[in-house]
């Protein structure tokens, strides 16, 4: 059912790669391209504040992590990230390279997966656009788990099609452990197990011979999921407590953060290219020459093979896609896929951010490279993707040339340099909903200076709650520093350090960093 390439190349016709070692050089080409983009300057970036938490909870026991009761620490990355730090240590390459060992994988994967839905084209093309996309080489270089849990959703994936497409045993055996992985490996595994039963039931006709072991391989996943879940969901304070302990300080989703999503997949956010209008000019710059590129390409290309002839390729398009019942079915498949993860994170948690909707982002690619390869005697290979890569190769400059994280280690060794007698590092709530207490271990991780710190919390106090224990803080001291992260203009806590006409705060000295502030102060006598 799934395996329709042939088909496929005979409805869509023209540009063919029929030699297997034209396919292998272009593969080998996006997978090299692939290690490189992930594997570059691995080391460059401080760890910010989760992956300075992996550093602290990869020395705890497994026990420790499953007693914790996080629906954000599934056990499987640290039990594998454990091994792998005791190889490579704990420093940045360290830990990151097992993120982007993963991310190379997924770009297999991705390609083994398109190849047996849309055909060896649309393998191709849904792996080199994972392969460019800086949001999927941000999470290959970051010691966090998100990039495991993409390889292990394509895993579980692969092996769910290969089930359904031959019915072999063995297969379907490798599809339930890979799925337990998935959601032991990121606790959003649960939605890709929705998507593949939502598509299984809209085909339960096609499948009812083997609904009877479909059941018993549900089961199995769920049994084997429930000593992780059910101490979070019913003890403890239920998922409401959970998700209150774990998933805190973020915005309300909505709709369309959805959208969002699906832009960032393939897109550099706006942020690469700061809020400034020389910056801001320059990204309608980009967005302007794609889209003159895309407009002056298709109309030669029209011109070329003749208006008419363009005209009747377009209309000749959706009729023939109508006209093969197995490539609906596989873009179902690929739909459910894509939207089921984020539509039922925006509906089930109140909390959304597209790390967490990373595993839908491998469907999005398969997509849009189908879109792209069926519809190329309307629009060129070459003009589709070299819009693609107009628009993604700016963010990638800025993603290797720019800081994207928290600078922990340059803020640490700046206050190394510059600390001196008598002084004490404050660290200040922050809008955003971070720990204090975290702050400090990200900052006490690069930290080898003598000065005592001290911490300002929770989050949400009034003006004269944080003079109150601000003074605390800093009694007995002559001057001290104060560390703000995520300074914003509007920051709440740094327009109150920096408002000196309301206190009696002298300000000495300051630095800026990629997501923090540094400033001196002494009390006005």
């Amino acid at each position: 059912m799934f395996n329709r390439q042939l088909r496929l190349n005979g409805l869509f016709g023209g540009i063919d790669i029929e030699k297997k070692s034209n396919e292998a050089i272009l593969f080998v080409f996006v997978l090299v391209l692939g290690i490189v983009l992930r594997f570059y300057d691995l080391g460059g970036e401080s760890f910010w504040l989760d992956e300075v938490a992996t550093t602290i909870e990869v020395k705890q026991s497994i026990l420790a992590l499953l007693k914790a009761g996080r629906l954000d620490e599934p056990p499987v990355y640290y039990i594998l990230i454990d091994l792998w730090a005791k190889l490579f240590g704990v420093s940045e390459v360290g830990l990151r390279s097992f993120s982007a060992l993963a991310g190379v994988g997924s770009i297999i994967l991705i390609y083994l997966v398109g190849k047996r839905l849309f055909g060896k084209e649309v393998g191709l093309l849904g792996a080199f656009f994972m392969t460019i996309s800086d949001f999927q080489i941000l999470y290959s270089q970051e010691a966090r788990n998100y990039s495991l849990f993409e390889f292990a959703v394509l895993l579980s994936f692969f092996f769910f099609i290969i089930y359904l497409d031959g019915g072999k045993k063995i297969h379907f055996v490798f599809y339930i452990v890979f799925s337990i992985l998935m959601v032991y490996s990121n606790a959003f595994g649960v939605f890709v197990i929705i998507a593949q039963n939502l598509f299984f039931v809209l085909h339960i006709r096609k499948y009812v011979k083997l609904l009877g072991i479909w059941f018993v391989g549900q089961a199995l996943i769920v049994l084997a999921v429930i000593p992780y879940f059910s101490p979070i969901l019913f003890g403890g304070g239920g998922l409401e407590g959970a998700v209150d302990s774990n998933l805190e300080g973020l915005p309300m989703p909505s709709y369309s953060d959805v959208l969002r999503s699906v832009y960032r997949f393939i897109l550099p956010p706006r942020r690469y290219f700061g809020m400034d209008m020389e910056w801001g000019d320059f990204l309608l710059w980009i967005y302007a020459v794609a889209g003159g590129c895309f407009m002056v390409g298709t109309l030669i290309h029209a011109a070329r093979h003749g208006v008419s002839n363009w005209l009747a390729a377009m209309t000749k398009l959706p009729e023939s896609l109508k006209g093969i019942s197995e490539i609906r079915r596989n873009i179902l498949l690929v739909s459910c896929w894509l939207l089921c993860p984020p539509v039922l994170l925006v509906l089930i948690l109140p909390v959304y951010d597209h790390k967490y909707v990373i595993s839908a982002a491998s469907a999005f690619y398969l997509l849009l490279a189908l879109c792209i390869w069926s519809m190329r005697k309307v629009i060129p290979l070459l003009i589709s993707v070299g819009v693609l890569i107009i628009l993604t190769v700016p963010g990638l400059g800025h993603y290797y040339t720019a800081d994207v994280r928290d600078q922990w280690k340059e803020a640490a060794a700046f206050l190394e340099k510059n600390g001196g007698q008598n002084e004490v590092i404050v660290f200040a709530p922050n809008d955003s909903g971070v720990n204090v207490g975290n702050q400090q271990k990200a900052f006490n991780y690069y930290y080898r200076g003598p000065l005592p710190s001290c911490g300002i919390g929770p989050e949400e106090l009034t003006d004269a709650e944080v003079w109150d224990i601000l003074m605390q803080c800093v009694s007995g001291y002559d001057r001290f520093w104060v560390v703000v992260r995520s300074p914003t203009p509007g920051n709440r806590y740094k327009l109150f350090f920096l408002n000196t006409s309301r206190t009696s705060l002298h300000l000495i000295k300051e630095q800026q960093f990629v997501l923090l502030d540094v400033y001196l102060f002494e009390i006005k006598k």
